[in-house]
């Protein structure tokens, strides 16, 4: 027997049972799972279902839908409230997918729905599916139908099939793949599939039956997967699902009777965890268009203008088209907008404003409001929310060392991150002071810890080259467990790294990370036992040239553990954000230049100006970490001076004309003919920059320097001719 047909006999058999201890429930039916205990939420977790919904239990259902409450165990998946009252203490149904393969699924089964009491017959159902990568899965609607049902009917053995005799159901709708339940029999009752329909009464079925018996009592059903396109998304909000039933229902037999199965799939990975909640079954009415939720900003925003967005459904039968929908801040009208359509019937659409909503400091009252001509249901027409906004920093350098408290930091997720002093056996004092951020100040973490420290609100509208810096000490299982920085400039609603594995400046220490703290696999990872913790304090830095100009930033430190091995983890101390005084500073563009001395090159803060001898190697890489100049021709420029001397002028669009390479350069830059000129001779590579290799090779340039910078002439420098790096210099001893 194949997958689907093993399926279609799961499906059938926990439906027989339920069919027959449950009356069919007419429309209007609502459920919202209130009333469910919770159950544990380990993978795979046992979860009986008190109502009037349930888990199938067959060995090819290899997931639960779990009862659940205030979030999953895994940061970045799941919903962090329920849909019914939009608070932590709600339930709702959801899958936990810390464990499995992909494909697996989980069987939510309905009760039997009649449709004799609906001309529209719809169901609806909210559902969450929240993925910070590509591990989503796909969520599933399918639906049993019962076809005819009768008790005269006779089980006749074969030689290897079973055959099914009907004395007054038609068998006209009949087709293989439906399923024979069979109840009341001494030997014989049980889940039989239609494999060849020999007439209207009589049926080949499969397993073969034990015995001849007769009469008997039996039910035609039918599984139809499917029956709304299978659905997928990586959004943190609830958002709603209607399925018209009339169109998927079987034209033959009784017909009346139906239940629905919600199956969900699970995805690459365990960020696949996705929910429902208030399933309903409604006589859908003509004409009702509503709101379904605000998507956009989050809930947590700093102060500022933010395009406002909103999912408007169509939960009526008619299309619908030039559909007014206004956007009220604070009680204001900020504009009323008209979606052209057509939206058709039981399907829903994602609106942005075309006026961004103002977020003033402190709660901010939000509003959506439908005004459809002839819609009579007015309950959906407006829904509102509370968007609570955060005053900005905007005084720089900021410096936090956290001795006076949180800050406006603030603790996210399922973590031990606590601020205070720190009196584990390595992780043992603060970088400065007595205070400092550390998963659990005096043990090891917790397994399967998916948390964060999150930061206040900066303002990086007046910072040009923005840098931030930290002090840092991991001591976590390496690969498995660590920590990164994040940013978000859309209130929390997405958030990305800041740097990448190998960047300079004590950045990221690995890139496979199965712990994923906040949803990836760089960060810093490693302990003393396996000979790469950090061994104390570190201060890292990094670029964050990225962000310039941006109105409204956070940050956020996140931490990941996978399920065994716990160790200190992380602490964080002294954060700040500043810009860089360089004394030879470039155009602030995606351009940048390092520089080694006998080794790996770097262009961290402090390592501007680096001292040589005669006959160390010297290397020069030029980068655009951005992509902006990638493949773009630029040239190394170098100007020798006296090192006490006075320092020469920096390169600008008004002495650019001017700038040479002084022929002298070329003795100390051996083996590259930099002599002609500015001349364009490399290009800027792809990731890994493009390194050049010198050596000093004259003892008269004792007491001089060189300064360099890299220079690009491209239509895409901000000032439309150049870009070009900030100095660095070498000193010659």
């Amino acid at each position: 027997m194949n997958r689907m047909a093993t399926l279609a006999v799961i499906v059938t058999a926990c439906f027989a049972v339920i069919g027959s201890a449950q009356g069919p429930q007419l429309a209007p039916f609502f459920e919202n799972f209130e009333a469910e205990p919770t159950c544990g939420v380990g993978f795979n977790q046992a979860c009986p279902l008190v109502g009037l919904f349930y888990n199938s239990t067959a060995p090819e259902d290899s997931l639960e839908w779990t009862v659940d409450v205030g979030g999953t165990g895994s940061l970045g998946t799941g919903p962090s409230v329920d849909h019914t009252t939009g608070t932590a203490t709600g339930k709702y149904l959801y899958t936990e997918t810390s464990g499995g393969a992909a494909g697996i699924f989980a069987l939510l089964n309905s009760p039997l729905f009649d449709i004799t009491s609906a001309a529209n017959p719809q169901i609806g159902f909210w559902y969450h599916m929240y993925a910070t990568d590509t591990g989503m899965g796909t969520m599933h609607v399918d639906m049993k139908q019962q076809i005819n049902a009768g008790n005269d009917g006779v089980t006749v053995p074969g030689a290897t099939n079973g055959t099914f005799v009907a004395g007054s159901s038609l068998f006209t709708a009949g087709a293989p793949g439906d399923t024979i339940t069979v109840s009341g029999s001494t030997m014989n009752d049980g889940v039989y599939t239609i494999v060849t329909v020999i007439d209207d009464f009589t049926l080949e079925v499969t397993p073969n039956f034990v015995s001849s018996e007769g009469p008997i009592s039996y039910q035609h059903d039918r599984l139809i997967q499917d029956i709304t396109p299978a659905f997928t998304d990586t959004q943190d909000l609830w958002q709603k699902k209607n399925v018209p039933i009339a169109p998927a229902l079987v034209p033959y037999g009784n017909g009346f009777t139906f239940q629905i199965i919600i199956r969900g799939v699970r995805g690459l990975n365990f960020t696949s965890d996705m929910a429902v909640d208030d399933f309903e079954f409604i006589d859908a009415q003509s004409d009702d268009i509503g709101v379904v939720s605000i998507d956009a900003p989050g809930s947590d925003i700093c102060i500022g203008n933010y395009n406002v967005t909103a999912t408007i459904s169509n939960f009526g039968t008619n299309p619908q088209s030039n559909v007014p929908v206004s956007l009220l801040v604070n009680g204001g009208l900020v504009v009323t907008d008209v979606i052209a359509g057509p939206i058709p019937g039981g399907q829903t659409i994602q609106h942005t404003f075309s006026i961004s909503g103002n977020f003033v400091a402190g709660p901010n009252s939000i509003d959506v409001i439908t005004s459809l001509t002839g819609d009579l249901v007015a309950a959906n027409d407006i829904l509102s929310g509370v968007v609570n906004a955060t005053a900005v920093i905007n005084t720089f350098p900021y410096s936090e060392n956290f001795e006076g408290g949180s800050a406006g930091w603030a603790v996210g997720g399922t973590t031990t991150f606590a601020l205070g002093t720190p009196a584990n056996a390595v992780i043992n004092a603060a970088a400065s002071g007595t205070n400092a951020w550390v998963t659990n100040l005096t043990g090891i973490y917790n397994a399967n810890e998916q948390g964060f420290i999150r930061s206040p609100c900066f303002d990086f509208s007046g910072l040009s080259n923005p840098w931030v810096s930290l002090s840092v000490w991991w001591e976590s299982e390496f690969s498995w467990d660590g920590t990164n920085l994040q940013y978000s400039v859309d209130g929390g609603l997405t958030w990305a790294n800041v740097g990448a594995f190998g960047d300079q400046g004590n950045w990221y220490t690995d890139n496979t990370l199965n712990g994923n703290p906040g949803g990836s696999m760089e960060g810093w990872t490693g302990r003393t036992l396996s000979g790469n913790g950090s061994g104390g304090w570190v201060t890292a830095q990094h670029s964050m040239l990225f962000l310039a100009g941006a109105p409204s930033v956070e940050f956020r430190l996140t931490f990941g553990s996978d399920g065994s091995v716990q160790d200190e983890g992380i602490a964080i101390d002294d954060f700040m954000i500043f810009q860089p005084i360089v004394p030879f500073p470039g155009s602030g563009e995606d351009l940048t230049l390092s520089t080694g001395v006998n080794g790996a090159e770097d262009n961290s803060l402090g390592s501007e100006t680096k001292q040589v001898n005669i006959g160390d190697a010297l290397t020069i890489r030029t980068d655009s970490p951005m992509g902006t100049y990638t493949n773009a021709p630029y040239a190394l420029l170098a100007d020798l001076f006296a090192t006490a001397g006075p320092l020469p002028a920096p390169i600008s669009p008004i002495n650019f004309p001017e700038v040479h390479i002084s022929a002298t350069v070329v003795v100390v830059l051996d083996g590259h003919n930099t002599a002609s000129g500015a001349g364009l001779n490399w290009v800027v590579a792809p990731a890994g920059g493009s390194t050049l290799n010198f050596s000093v090779l004259d003892p008269l340039l004792s007491g001089n320097s060189v300064l360099l910078q890299s220079l690009s002439i491209s239509n895409m420098a901000a000032n439309g001719f150049f870009a070009i790096t900030d100095g660095r210099v070498f000193e010659v001893q």
